[in-house]
């Protein structure tokens, strides 16, 4: 029931106006008042449409109070979820009409915060002057897209977006019915740059004169066709080897080829020297792609690797017998491209590049390319599976079908982080079911977004974090809050919607990358993990510190804190709690001591012993 005022009569049909309000009532005798009490309206049943981003399930023309904004609902029984909402938990209360009701009380209802933007699209410039042939490449069809300015947004249909003029563009996934749309990402479609020593290039036939070598061999300018074999003669710019044009030093090399020199190349010819390749191809020194790999083994997405074979055995993911491995992932010892040519004799300087399998460094190949030698094993090594940074995606196949993890790193310049074993992931997130039918032919795709959010995180949830480290600080002096890392998880049957997944049935191992600012610190650091109102000390699982890993099946906000060494002297080295004499641990002290005062006790125990049996000898 809900109090609704003082009234005169029984009926309680006149209200009695006190002396705050306006023409108040007098009391001029006795006065007998009556309280009038009014049922409460019904509580809000509201519920979210992602797609339309609306409250619906409200009475219609009804007012209601949400968030302390009065709103009254349409005639579909709706409201526009304000921009306000995203993130947090709003209050729904129906207003009572006075007469016959009161307001009801509080529907609490947690709004999702928009999920992260397709930052893993990458877009290109215009390949020829006034061409209106950009592109975005990396899309996939639960994207949208617009130019800046434009109101409609134009649905994605394929793995890029091609003939787009330059300009701004906007991008975001498409809403589901589990999640909003995404935050919107913009990308910058460029016009066309003429390549570097191209500035006289007159047609796509003409090679121009490029850049010259280190030691060129002649004057080599002017040239009209680049690879002529004939030293000095000015058509091929800065040749230093008469008769072949192929050694180091040749300033221009056409259709794509390789120039050790520092020359260009026409129409996309890359300039060995820096670690990129003409147009598709491959980078030396890491077996990936400039433009995002291409996958070995069959691959479907640019940039991944796929993984040996794996089955089903009791309901869950396991390898092949016989298959297990490492990824494939071509080129992973390539060395790195070659240096300065060494002009007249062509001799390349040896490549310099660190093979991926540990730290070997390259051969020594004339073009620059050389095989990186074994270093040893290395953490990428110890975990075949990783997905992140060694691989944005990897896909597993298994039997009929395929799993497909993916860790999008919102922001690398920020914050990156990996997943330690896409299979382990598949498992913890996936039910029997849905593996059942993955071995049966379907392919199923996990996507773990990670994006630093300093100044994004919920003030609910910071609060939250905030007053978790102030008691803290009771055990941990100096405890600061460094930064604040959102992880989720997203989850997607064959080609259907996104749908957010917010908890798993088992620990996924996470390893976040510690920022050089924190690295820098002489600290102990900690994690605080923010999930639906609780928070929870986690532990740092490496002894890196370039690192900290963490076991969760919470995806939500991350607080990663820090204890400045400072702060944590006197305190046990062990459990960074206890406090210490003469740098030993209290607990150690005392089961010290206690081992002391055991064997005292022994020990006296036992000349007792000896004691009364030479006084029976004594006796006898």
């Amino acid at each position: 029931m809900v109090f609704a005022g003082w009234f005169k009569e029984v009926s309680c049909t006149n209200r009695w106006h006190f002396a705050a309000e306006d023409a108040a009532d007098r009391v001029e005798a006795d006065t007998t008042l009556y309280a009038k009490w009014l049922p409460k309206a019904e509580t809000p049943a509201a519920v979210i449409a992602y797609r339309t981003e609306t409250l619906t399930g409200l009475t219609p023309g009804a007012v209601y109070l949400i968030d302390g904004m009065e709103l009254t609902a349409s005639a579909d029984g709706s409201v526009p979820i304000d921009g306000k909402w995203f993130g947090k938990t709003i209050s729904i209360i129906k207003k009572g009409n006075g007469t016959d009701t009161g307001d009801s009380n509080p529907q609490l209802l947690p709004v999702p915060k928009r999920p992260a933007g397709p930052e893993k699209v990458k877009p290109k410039a215009e390949s020829k002057k006034n061409g209106n042939n950009g592109k975005l490449a990396q899309t996939d069809t639960t994207m949208q897209y617009r130019k800046v300015g434009s109101a409609e947004w134009i649905s994605v249909t394929g793995e890029e977006v091609t003939d787009l003029e330059p300009g701004d563009y906007e991008l975001r996934y498409v809403a589901a019915d589990t999640a909003f749309a995404s935050e919107i990402v913009v990308k910058t479609v460029k016009k066309y740059s003429p390549p570097k020593g191209d500035g006289d290039k007159k047609d796509e036939n003409d090679g121009g004169t490029g850049d010259v070598g280190v030691n060129p061999g002649g004057d080599g300018t002017g040239g009209e066709q680049p690879g002529d074999t004939t030293q000095g003669d000015g058509k091929k710019p800065g040749d230093t080897d008469p008769g072949s044009g192929r050694k180091p030093g040749d300033g221009t090399n056409p259709e794509g080829g390789r120039n050790p020199g520092g020359g260009t190349a026409p129409e996309g010819g890359g300039k060995p020297g820096n670690g990129t390749a003409p147009e598709g191809g491959i980078k030396p020194g890491d077996g990936r792609n400039p433009d995002g790999g291409t996958k070995p083994g069959g691959g479907k997405e640019p940039g991944d690797g796929t993984a040996p074979e794996h089955t089903v055995e009791d309901g869950r993911i396991v390898p092949v017998p016989g298959k297990v491995g490492g990824t494939d992932e071509s080129g992973s010892t390539d060395g790195g491209t070659g240096g300065n040519d060494a002009g007249n004799d062509g001799a390349g300087t040896a490549g310099n590049g660190m093979g991926s399998d540990g730290d070997g460094t390259g051969g020594g190949n004339e073009d620059g390319t050389g095989d990186g030698a074994d270093g040893g094993e290395s953490w990428a090594e110890a975990h075949p599976y990783a997905v992140g940074k060694i691989r944005e995606t990897l896909t597993i196949p298994v039997d009929a079908g395929a799993v497909i993890v993916t860790v999008n790193n919102v922001d690398e310049t920020l914050c990156t982080a990996q997943a330690a074993d896409a299979v382990a992931v598949a498992n913890a997130v996936l039910k029997e079911e849905e593996i059942g039918r993955v071995s049966q032919g379907e392919t199923i795709e996990i996507r773990i977004d990670v994006e630093r959010i300093d100044d994004k995180v919920s003030e609910q949830e910071k609060s939250a974090i905030e007053q978790e480290v102030g008691d803290a600080r009771k055990e941990a002096p100096g405890l600061t809050v460094g930064m604040y890392v959102d992880i989720s998880m997203f989850l997607r049957q064959g080609k259907g919607e996104w749908s957010a997944v917010h908890r798993t049935e088992e620990p996924v191992e996470i390893v976040i990358d510690m920022p050089e600012a924190l690295q820098e610190l002489s600290a102990d650091f900690y994690i605080i993990r923010a999930h639906e109102g609780e928070c929870t000390m986690l532990k740092d699982l490496d002894d890196a510190a370039q690192t900290i890993t963490i076991e969760t099946e919470r995806f939500s906000t991350y607080a990663i804190a820090y204890q400045p060494a400072d702060k944590a002297a006197g305190r046990c080295s062990l459990c960074h709690i206890c406090p210490t004499f003469l740098g030993i641990c209290y607990f150690i002290w005392l089961l010290l001591i206690a081992a002391a005062v055991i064997l005292v006790i022994v020990i006296l125990l036992y000349r007792k012993k000896n004691d009364g049996e030479r006084r029976k000898e004594g006796q006898s």
